[in-house]
């Protein structure tokens, strides 16, 4: 990654081939794409030669190397159990943005934003450190996904830190690919009026947005301002 332009090499691994112009390289684009999805699939390889695909909690940071990404699951999950340091993982998003329905079939299409991640399992350092890395790590997936949560709860006791297994992907490349604006329609259909006449064209945005907070049985508090901060920015759906 070049440090000044804080964008990724375009390599054989990551570069868009197919509609190029919609491909962006830069860090804060795909650092977006991951905040936003929360939730990202992790292919790799395992042991016994099978491919996988597992959904997984990640959160992004960057560090003085790069670029990493924290995933969380179970202890025993299988990326944690199987997969050892150095192994080749490709981490994927993708955002719905809007479904693009043009005059033919042909030509319709999806508004969205993906990323491609590519990377190896990165070792954690050993004893008091990496202990503290695994602790930074559980703070970036809880505040990625809720900002304020992680000194708004409990934090994770010792015991529930041995029980949680965090994987650390050191990023080498990576791009994204973003489709937006209205349908593109062939010239022969633009000047079809009897076409133009019966089909409707046009963009069905698709947002994600928070909805309104059920607190649990458990509740004893009005909703914390943090909680109310992350609701307007997201959106929140009306009752």
């Amino acid at each position: 990654m070049d440090g000044t332009k804080r964008e990724f090499e375009k390599t054989y691994e990551n570069e868009v081939g197919r509609d190029a112009y919609k491909a962006r390289y830069d860090f804060e684009t795909i650092r977006q794409i991951i905040a936003e999805a929360h939730f990202v699939n992790v292919a790799f390889v395992d042991l016994d030669g099978n491919p996988q695909c597992i959904p997984m909690v990640a959160a992004i940071v960057e560090t003085p190397a790069g670029l990493e990404v924290y995933l969380h699951g179970y202890h025993r999950a299988r990326l944690v159990r199987l997969v050892p340091p150095e192994t080749r993982v490709c981490i994927t998003a993708t955002l719905m943005d809007g479904i693009v329905l043009a005059l033919s079939a042909f030509n319709s299409s999806i508004n969205h934003r993906s990323a491609v991640l590519h990377g190896q399992v990165g070792e954690w350092s050993e004893g008091e450190a990496g202990e503290k890395e695994r602790w930074e790590a559980s703070r970036a997936i809880v505040e990625g996904v809720m900002p304020g949560r992680w000194d708004g709860c409990r934090a994770p006791s010792p015991a529930e830190m041995t029980t949680t297994g965090f994987v650390k992907v050191k990023i080498h490349s990576a791009s994204a690919k973003i489709r937006s604006g209205e349908p593109g329609e062939e010239r022969r259909d633009e000047k079809d009026e009897e076409l133009r006449s019966r089909v409707w064209a046009g963009v069905i945005p698709v947002r994600a947005a928070y909805g309104t907070p059920e607190p649990s049985r458990f509740n004893r508090v009005p909703l914390p301002d943090y909680i109310q901060t992350s609701i307007v920015r997201g959106g929140a759906l009306s009752n």
